[in-house]
C-alpha cells in the first residue's frame, strides 16, 4: 500500500510533465491491390515520397527473400513520417503516413495517396 507522501509524490510528477510530453500522433493509412514488379514499385514509391517532400532519412528495404519491401522517409522540417510498403507476391501495397500535426499530416497522406507507385 502506498503511503500518503508517496501518492502526493506521485500526483506532483505526474502534475508538473508537460502536455507535450503525451503526445499522440495521426496516422492515416490505406492498402491498395499491386500486380506488378516489386523494383518497380520500390523505384516509384521513392519517386512519390520524394516529391511529397518526403526526402530525410529516405531509405529503400526489401526483405530477405526479397518478395516485399519499402520505402519511408521524415518530411523534410517537420515531424511527419511517410512508408509505402509494396508486396506484389501478396498483391497489395500500403501507405501509412504519421504525425504530429493532422492538417500537414493529413496533407501529405492525401497527396501520396493520389499520386500513383
Amino acid at each position: 500500500m502506498l503511503s500518503v507522501p508517496k501518492v502526493f509524490a506521485a500526483f506532483i510528477a505526474f502534475a508538473i510533465i508537460p502536455a507535450s510530453a503525451i503526445a499522440r500522433p495521426w496516422l492515416y493509412v490505406s492498402s491498395f491491390t499491386y500486380t506488378g514488379k516489386l523494383d518497380a514499385c520500390l523505384d516509384s514509391a521513392k519517386k512519390a515520397l520524394t516529391a511529397a517532400g518526403f526526402t530525410q532519412d529516405l531509405e529503400i528495404s526489401k526483405t530477405q527473400s526479397s518478395k516485399s519491401g519499402h520505402v519511408e522517409g521524415l518530411l523534410q522540417g517537420e515531424p511527419v513520417r511517410a512508408q509505402i510498403e509494396c508486396n506484389p507476391s501478396e498483391g497489395i501495397s500500403a501507405l501509412g503516413v504519421s504525425g504530429l500535426e493532422n492538417e500537414i499530416t493529413y496533407n501529405k497522406y492525401f497527396q501520396l495517396y493520389k499520386s500513383q507507385w
